[in-house]
């Protein structure tokens, strides 16, 4: 399994990646996943993120790295 580089947290900024949507909207939808998982802190795991959208981490996980 590849690792995410520099880090085991999926961040706003990355999700703007993904998505190509603006850093304002890539924070709310990390709120929005941490909040719907009951997460107390603010970090989230890109495990966490691919299981709540049920997509493959290893494919996030080699697009994300090009970016790190």
């Amino acid at each position: 399994m590849t690792e995410l580089k520099n880090s085991f947290y999926i961040t706003p900024k990355d999700i703007q990646i993904l998505n190509g949507c603006a850093i304002n909207a890539a924070r709310r939808e990390h709120l929005a996943i941490r909040d719907s998982l009951g997460k107390t802190k603010n970090r989230l795991s890109v495990y966490e993120y691919c299981e709540y959208w049920q997509v493959d981490p290893e494919h996030v996980i080699r697009y994300l790295n090009q970016f790190r």
